[in-house]
């Protein structure tokens, strides 16, 4: 409600933009996985468990659509920081709103 309600003032709506920010990266990122097949691996405390290798941080890209994704891919950089950033613009035909 708080980010479609026009009389929603401006520091409440950035606080749950930068929210739902934050779980849509998180969500996202604790998908890539560099290998699926599980392994088996041992805890400092010695216990033994099956675990998923994640992607490393260099081998992450963010991709920023310009006037559209900008926060998104603001808060994504604070979730992985050594990630490598680019941008991409995309304009459409006024005529015919195709991009």
């Amino acid at each position: 409600r708080i980010l479609r309600d026009k009389n929603t003032p401006c520091r409440e709506f950035a606080k749950a933009a930068d929210r739902l920010c934050h779980l849509l990266g998180e969500e996202a990122l604790a998908s890539i996985v560099e290998d699926e097949s599980p392994t088996k691996i041992e805890t400092p405390c010695g216990i033994a468990m099956i675990a998923t290798r994640f992607v490393n941080e260099e081998d992450i890209v963010i991709v920023d659509i310009m006037r559209s994704g900008a926060i998104l891919a603001e808060r994504i950089r604070n979730l992985v920081p050594g990630a490598a950033t680019a941008k991409i613009l995309i304009q459409r035909n006024e005529e015919t709103a195709e991009p």
